[in-house]
């Protein structure tokens, strides 16, 4: 995919936003992931004392007396539940798989409809030909009345042509 950039009126260079994932490529896919993991990883850690102080009050006391304090030395403890962790793991695996092969190529959500100028002038209750502008301008000012509802769209050239 052919990298697009624009360039504003200080020569600052611009990317293309990409409203659709399906056309986003590899590297910008792993990017977002990335930074979603990042982002939640910071969002958990400023949670810890949250957990600390919960953990306390639902009595981390016991937990410390029975598990790591019991007859029983922690290498049992962890051989005694490791069983059950690769059951619950195999099994886990084997419900991935499973989705995997009975949904693969069949997406269930809709891709939304692209819509047209006509229709989103009615849904505006503007002119088509503003909308039209307002698509294809760099910079657009929207105008708005006391309920929210678009009065007027001003772009770069409509602003130019009245000041000429």
């Amino acid at each position: 995919m052919k990298h697009i950039h624009e360039t504003n009126e200080n020569g600052l260079i611009l990317p293309v936003l990409i409203f659709r994932p399906d056309l986003q490529t590899l590297r910008q896919k792993t990017t977002s992931v990335a930074i979603a993991m990042i982002g939640w990883t910071i969002w958990a850690y400023f949670f810890v004392p949250l957990f600390s102080l919960l953990a306390w009050w639902l009595g981390y006391r016991r937990f410390d007396r029975y598990v790591l304090l019991s007859n029983y030395s922690l290498y049992q403890q962890i051989a005694g539940l490791l069983p059950i962790i690769f059951v619950l793991g195999a099994f886990f695996l084997l419900w991935a798989a499973y989705n995997l092969i009975r949904f693969r190529g069949h997406e269930k959500r809709a891709h939304a409809k692209d819509t047209t100028t006509a229709e989103m002038a009615h849904f505006f209750e503007v002119e088509s030909n503003l909308v039209e502008e307002a698509q294809h301008s760099q910079i657009s000012t929207y105008y708005f009345d006391e309920s929210g509802r678009v009065i007027d769209i001003v772009t770069k050239k409509r602003l130019q042509q009245n000041l000429t």
